[in-house]
């Protein structure tokens, strides 16, 4: 077991260290700057590394040997903009990152694109490494008459936002990615009205009564080609996704699904990734 302190300028020689010490395969490391740091490092010397909440996207990309186990920032960004703009009839978000934070950034940057296609508006910030006032950033989002606030931050800086944002009274909801799945954020947040909307992860059969409530299995049988099909359901019913995975390179233009209601559905995501606007 080799210590990296989620630090960057600390993976690399944690990374050096499991290599020199000739382990066959590593399990981390924790977020995605420290995994990209270390990349090169596993890399080189051709040790696979299995990541376990690195979503950056370029944790694993040009490197046959770093693998992942979550979902990428590209999908959480959007998922999250779609959340604000569609549920919360968000049309002005506030978004704040860490300088030199690849993670943070990233995550913003999904955001902005998917917020932007919908046709909101994004007031950007980015605090610097130490900081710990949040008070003019949240100054900033309330003066610029933002309608959500943004912050896929560390778990140090979500505590201190959330404390110096409810001293100020930000009465708009706060959104924020899988690093604010902790229990410190969480206590930060006892007591305040604040409301706070986070995406993190879920193993499938955790809460039965949870799985039921999100998704319906179309068909979850299908597999001689490989092919699954269910509804995502979003907390209103409003947005529900029609999901078709085809776990083989095997191209079916013809294939027939089930739906649930006889409606016009709308294509927002293929096997290029998102769709501008959409085809019915």
């Amino acid at each position: 077991i080799v210590d990296n302190q989620s630090s960057t300028d600390k993976g690399p020689s944690a990374a050096q260290q499991l290599v020199s010490d000739g382990v066959s395969v590593v399990l981390g490391s924790y977020g995605s700057a420290v995994a990209i740091a270390a990349g090169d490092v596993f890399k080189n010397g051709k040790v696979p590394a299995i990541g376990v909440t690195c979503t950056n996207p370029q944790v694993t990309e040009g490197n046959d040997y770093y693998f992942r186990i979550c979902f990428l920032d590209p999908f959480q960004g959007t998922v999250l903009a779609n959340f604000a703009y569609g549920d919360l009839s968000a049309k002005k978000a506030y978004c704040l990152s860490k300088q030199g934070d690849d993670y943070s950034a990233g995550v913003c940057n999904y955001f902005k694109e998917a917020f932007t296609k919908l046709g909101g508006e994004v007031v950007e910030e980015a605090f610097p490494d130490g900081n710990s006032d949040f008070t003019s950033y949240v100054t900033n989002a309330k003066s610029q008459g933002c309608d959500v606030f943004f912050a896929p931050v560390s778990i140090e800086a979500a505590a201190n936002i959330i404390k110096q944002a409810q001293a100020q009274g930000l009465d708009i909801p706060m959104l924020a990615s899988d690093t604010w799945d902790s229990n410190v954020v969480a206590e930060a947040a006892k007591g305040t009205n604040m409301n706070i909307y986070v995406t993190t992860f879920y193993q499938e059969g955790g809460d039965p009564d949870f799985d039921a409530g999100i998704k319906e299995w179309i068909n979850a049988n299908d597999g001689d080609r490989s092919i699954f099909s269910f509804v995502r359901k979003s907390p209103t019913r409003r947005n529900n996704i029609l999901v078709v995975c085809n776990f083989t390179p095997v191209a079916r233009p013809d294939y027939r699904v089930g739906v649930p209601k006889k409606k016009q559905y709308k294509l927002i995501m293929d096997e290029q990734g998102l769709l501008p606007k959409g085809k019915v």
